[in-house]
C-alpha cells in the first residue's frame, strides 16, 4: 500500500508529497531541504500535527456525485427549511474518529486494514433513501448496498483503531450518505434515488472543520489498494 496526497505533513510511508495545491515533489529532496534548513537554524525539524476532527471515508466519482446531487435538488425543492449537502462534501464515512493529532498512527491502521480487506476494488452502489428524525428537522440520507467487502473493510478499520487506543463507537455499520440536514418538508414527498455505482480503489483520511460558517472536508491522505 502507498500513501499519497499528503497536504499537511510527512511520514516514512510517503513517497511523494502534495503541498496545498502545488505539484508533487520528491519526498527525499523535500525532507533533506527541510532538515538542512533546520540545521542552519540550529533547531530540530519536527512535524507538528494540531488536534483535528478526523474520519475515514470513500470519496465519490463524478457519476455518483451527479446522482446524489439530483436527489439533493429534489429534496431541496420539497423542503421549506433545512440545508442540503454541497457536492464537494458528499462522501461515505467508514469510521468516525473524532478529535486527535495521532495522524501517523491512523495511517498505519488504514494501511494494515487495506492489506487485509482491500485487495480488490469495492463496489459502491446507491440504494434507498432514508431519514433520521430530529427535533429541529430531519437528516436525510441515501443508502449504499452493504456488501460483504464493504462491511469487512469498515470492520477492519474500526477494530484496528480500537487496538491502537482510539475510542471508536461500537455500532452496526450501516453505510449511508448524508444529503440534507435539519430538513423540514413542505408536505409529503417522494424523494427518488437516482441509480449510480462505482468501484472504490482508495480510502481517504479526512479532516472536518468549519470555515466562514461552512462545514469543509479536506482529504489529508489517500491509501490505494495494491
Amino acid at each position: 500500500m502507498s500513501v499519497s496526497k499528503y497536504r499537511h505533513g510527512i511520514t516514512s510511508s510517503v513517497t511523494h508529497i502534495l503541498l496545498c495545491k502545488g505539484s508533487p515533489v520528491n519526498f527525499q529532496e523535500f525532507l533533506l531541504s527541510r532538515v538542512f534548513a533546520s540545521y542552519l537554524r540550529r533547531t530540530p525539524y519536527m512535524v507538528n500535527w494540531s488536534h483535528m476532527r478526523l474520519f475515514i471515508a470513500i470519496n465519490f466519482s463524478d457519476e455518483v456525485k451527479d446522482a446524489l446531487c439530483e436527489t439533493a435538488a429534489e429534496l431541496k425543492a420539497a423542503s421549506r427549511r433545512g440545508r442540503v449537502v454541497r457536492r464537494e462534501n458528499l462522501h461515505l464515512t467508514l469510521v468516525f474518529i473524532g478529535e486527535t493529532d495521532c495522524v501517523d498512527d491512523i495511517l498505519a491502521v488504514i494501511e494494515e486494514a487495506a492489506k487485509e480487506a482491500f485487495t480488490e476494488p469495492i463496489a459502491i452502489t446507491l440504494s434507498e433513501a432514508g431519514i433520521f428524525k430530529g427535533r429541529g428537522g430531519d437528516l436525510h440520507w441515501v443508502g449504499v448496498e452493504n456488501t460483504p467487502a464493504l462491511k469487512r473493510l469498515a470492520r477492519e478499520l474500526a477494530e484496528g483503531l480500537r487496538a491502537e487506543g482510539f475510542e471508536i463507537e461500537k455500532r452496526r455499520f450501516t453505510p449511508h450518505i448524508t444529503i440534507g440536514r435539519e430538513i423540514v418538508l413542505s408536505g409529503p414527498a417522494d424523494i427518488r434515488v437516482h441509480a449510480a455505482s462505482m468501484t472504490a480503489d482508495h480510502i481517504s483520511l479526512m479532516k472536518s472543520e468549519r470555515a466562514d460558517g461552512r462545514l469543509v472536508y479536506t482529504e489529508l491522505a489517500a491509501v490505494y489498494r495494491e
